[in-house]
């Protein structure tokens, strides 16, 4: 089994970093790289107090400033000397088993840059993150248009929600074209051939958000492939955090600067055709019904709430899990693991019709 160096940036959040590390567990394989971005001298004290509990060696870093996360990782990255690395987030968990199972995969798929598990959210099998959407103008065109009508979406949905279920079903490594960078296994002979000058594993001019879209399309460009591995289990705690959404709309324009420069040029008529179909849209946003847990089940009735999201066209949707599909709605659990906001979901009757609903966790 070849060497992993496991990568984590910590920010503000010493338990959670210590938990995923404690989660996964200490194997000769591997070995704990940390760096805090805190530029915080009480959340350090509190890391290392943290840290110092697991019996596991673990290489602490403290970074001279909140380097972003991409950076943070380049600096690991050039100090650690693994075949593979891990990139995992702290609000992530990853079993050793798994980790073994991604690692093996990728020891037998040599055309393959870089591997991910599937991903359930939170820490129970109720509900699964879906892949990765594609970070392409075509695909945001698409959604777009699928919006203009309930057939459209209907269509797209359907679609969506196969791909989905493929390649939760596949037994073999699926192929991506993008990969999410929250827990993500990487061969660094491949991270080497494409950046041949300084070896950085991220592009330094993004501080958070879409350097995993930009890793994705150099990999490719670079003749590699990407993909999931359905045997490899593993949790994001992921919650949809609105204050991070200047920060993601701003690395969205330097990532459309590098790859979507003619879309750029049609900004306006894209603006313009955009708001045309939010305006005259027949694939209605849809209503609330309900604002808490017990108003949600009793609203759903003998209905199954199949797939949830803050989107309205419900992609990317959380899934319920193909094997948990007895319950009509969510546990008490995960409903609580919820942010307050605004959610939509799709329900699936009896008779297998699919209806949009609004809902609220205040």
């Amino acid at each position: 089994m070849n060497k992993i160096d496991v990568f984590i940036v910590n920010y503000f959040c010493a338990h959670d970093t210590a938990h995923a590390i404690g989660h996964l567990g200490h194997d000769d394989h591997w070995r704990f790289w940390v760096i805090d971005n805190s530029h915080d001298d009480a959340q350090w004290t509190l890391l290392q107090s943290e840290l110092a509990k697991l019996p596991i060696p673990i290489e602490l870093i403290r970074a001279p400033s909140n380097l972003g996360f991409g950076n943070a990782c380049n600096t690991l990255f050039a100090k650690s000397q693994g075949d593979y690395c891990l990139l995992l987030n702290p609000d992530a968990q990853i079993s050793a088993a798994d980790l073994k199972a991604l690692s093996r995969s990728l020891d037998k798929a040599p055309t393959f840059a870089a591997l991910a598990p599937l991903m359930r959210w939170q820490d129970s099998d109720e509900w699964q993150i879906p892949t990765m959407t594609p970070q392409t103008s075509i695909h945001q065109i698409g959604q777009a248009i699928a919006n203009w009508h309930p057939r459209l979406l209907l269509a797209a949905w359907r679609r969506y929600y196969q791909a989905q279920r493929s390649v939760v079903a596949a037994q073999n490594i699926v192929t991506q074209a993008f990969l999410s960078g929250a827990i993500l296994l990487i061969r660094r002979s491949a991270i080497h051939q494409i950046s041949p000058k300084d070896h950085s594993l991220f592009d330094a001019r993004f501080f958070m958000f879409f350097e995993d879209a930009d890793l994705s399309r150099r990999l490719r460009l670079g003749g590699f492939q990407l993909g999931i591995v359905p045997s490899a289990q593993a949790a994001h705690l992921y919650q949809h955090k609105l204050h991070k959404n200047q920060l993601m709309q701003d690395s969205y324009a330097q990532y459309e600067a590098l790859y979507q420069a003619w879309f750029r040029r049609f900004k306006p008529a894209w603006m313009f055709f955009d708001k045309l179909v939010r305006r005259f849209s027949r694939a209605h946003t849809p209503t609330n019904v309900a604002s808490s847990l017990a108003q949600l089940n009793q609203a759903l009735g003998n209905r199954h709430l199949i797939a949830w999201s803050p989107s309205p066209t419900v992609m990317p949707a959380i899934w319920r899990n193909l094997t948990e599909q007895s319950g009509p709605s969510f546990t008490s659990h995960s409903w609580d693991a919820l942010i307050p906001g605004q959610y939509y979901g799709v329900v699936i009757d009896q008779d297998s019709t699919l209806t949009w609903i609004g809902f609220e966790r205040v």
